[in-house]
This record gives structure tokens, sequence and C-alpha cells, in this order.
């Protein structure tokens, strides 16, 4: 029964403030704003919520063994850049913007409902669902989100490091409907030399034989797995 309160808050919580910030706007936002734009007569289109990526390794630590609050597959954790989330956040919404295949909710949308909630130490809803009720109170068909578990730049240069970029990240794209997990990508890799893997040479040759940043790798990955969602 006290789970059952705590949830039922824990929901209001985030119809309050979805209903704040559409009546309100964000900062520097008239309301409505961000409101996605309606589509062409005759043409359907899937609205979809981007979320901001999480760092995981601020929450937990580095150096351990995490689990996707999404799915459940182990990645172990690093030194995360101060700017990747920044990054990853900008370049995922240029992608998707590129790809022009759905209709999106950009993570500002969001950004005040999640300040809004109760913090990770209290009673809250696990995280697929949290995703489900913010995209269901904003409008949204599907929510589409990731973690940074590691991005670590490289020490050296382009033709001679002395430790290689590694990165290992994941997005999920789930269904509002029924809360389904339509699909999953995940990244996790620290370069290493062709003489330790000659089943990388197209990676090798795409990477012009060289030692790359894990902004370089992040890119490239990122790009490959936004190619591969539907």
């Amino acid at each position: 029964m006290v789970k059952q309160k705590k949830t039922g808050r824990f929901l209001e919580i985030i119809r309050v403030a979805a209903v704040l910030a559409v009546v309100t706007g964000l900062p520097g936002n008239a309301a409505g704003e961000n409101a996605p734009p309606a589509p062409a007569a005759g043409e359907t289109r899937r609205v979809v919520l981007l979320l901001h990526f999480q760092d995981m390794a601020a929450l937990y630590g580095p150096f351990r063994n995490i689990r996707s609050p999404i799915d459940g597959r182990v990645f172990i954790s690093g030194p995360v850049d101060d700017k990747a989330l920044g990054f990853m956040d900008a370049k995922l919404e240029i992608l998707l913007r590129d790809k022009d295949a759905h209709t999106l909710i950009t993570a500002e949308r969001s950004r005040d409902i999640f300040t809004a909630l109760p913090g990770r130490n209290e009673e809250k809803l696990p995280e697929r669902r949290l995703w489900v009720e913010v995209g269901r109170v904003l409008g949204a068909d599907a929510v589409l989100g990731g973690f940074i578990y590691r991005f670590k730049n490289r020490t050296g240069k382009d033709y001679g490091v002395d430790d290689a970029a590694s990165v290992a990240f994941d997005l999920h794209l789930i269904r509002v409907s029924d809360g389904r997990i339509q699909w999953s990508g995940r990244v996790d890799e620290t370069q290493q030399p062709l003489s330790n893997d000659l089943f990388q040479l197209g990676k090798f040759i795409s990477r012009g034989g060289k030692w790359v940043t894990s902004r370089e790798m992040a890119r490239d990955e990122l790009d490959a797995l936004v190619s591969e969602m539907p």
C-alpha cells in the first residue's frame, strides 16, 4: 500500500511538471515554442521524445560493472570527459534531424519534468517506466535515450599513444503505448593496434590508420547506431 502511494505521488509529480512545462515554457522560450511541428497532409510520422544522455560513471563510480537501467547489459565504467554529455546530446539530435525519419520532441522539453522528480536515493519508478510516463504526458509515440559509461580520450598523438581512446554508451528506443524496447544499440570500444585484431582492418583504414580521439570514436559509432535505428 505504501509503495502504491509513493508510485502514485511520483506519477502525479510527472504530470504536474509536464503541465507547468507546457504552460510556462522553458527558460528563454515562449510557451509551446518547442512543440513538434505538425506533419504534412497525409503523412504519418512517429513522434519521438529525445532524452539527454546520462553519465553512469558519475552516478556509480568508474571501474565498476554497471548494468544498463533499460536492458540489463553490463558495461565496465571509466572516466567520462566533462563535456561528453553535451557533445553526445548535440550530435545525436543533429543525426536524427538529418535522418528526418521522425518528428522530434527535443530533450529540453523534458528537462523541467526530470528536475522536479525525487533524487535517485528516494522511491521512484524504474527507468523504463519513467521514460514511458514522461513520453506519454508530452504526447510522444516513443522515447529515445541513452547512457554513457566511459568516455576517455587518448593520451598521445595521431600516430602514437600511451593510452588509447575508450568509449562505452548505449541507446534505447522505447514504445510509449506498452513500454516495450523497440530497438537498442550499444558501443563498447577501446581502440587497439591493428596487429591485435586484423578483423578491424576496415575500421583501421576508415580512421586513416591513426589513433582517434574519444570524440571521433564516439561520433562515428553514434552515426552507425542511428543509421540502424528504425
